[in-house]
């Protein structure tokens, strides 16, 4: 099933109500675009899940079963160094 972002808290809490949470499956999300310095952020917060309503701790538990796959452009530098000779 592939689902928006967007609705994914709700397809989340949804998995909790039908018992879709206590390990015998895992869910997949795969986001298709770049991660911002912000996102990367939300992903080591409760932003995706926590939204301060009643439906907080089923997403919660959804979203312990849900592997977030993402892409993230790697800055890539070199370190010039001068060679003098003695």
């Amino acid at each position: 099933m592939i689902v928006p972002e967007d609705d994914l808290r709700a397809f989340m809490i949804r998995a909790h109500a039908l018992g879709m949470d206590g390990g015998d499956y895992q869910f997949l999300f795969i986001k298709t675009t770049l991660l911002t310095v912000d996102e990367i952020s939300d992903l080591q917060s409760t932003v995706l899940w926590e939204k301060g309503d009643s439906n907080d701790e089923a997403a919660r538990k959804g979203f312990e079963n849900l592997l977030y796959v993402s892409n993230r452009k790697v800055k890539t530098f070199s370190i010039m160094t001068n060679k003098r000779s003695h």
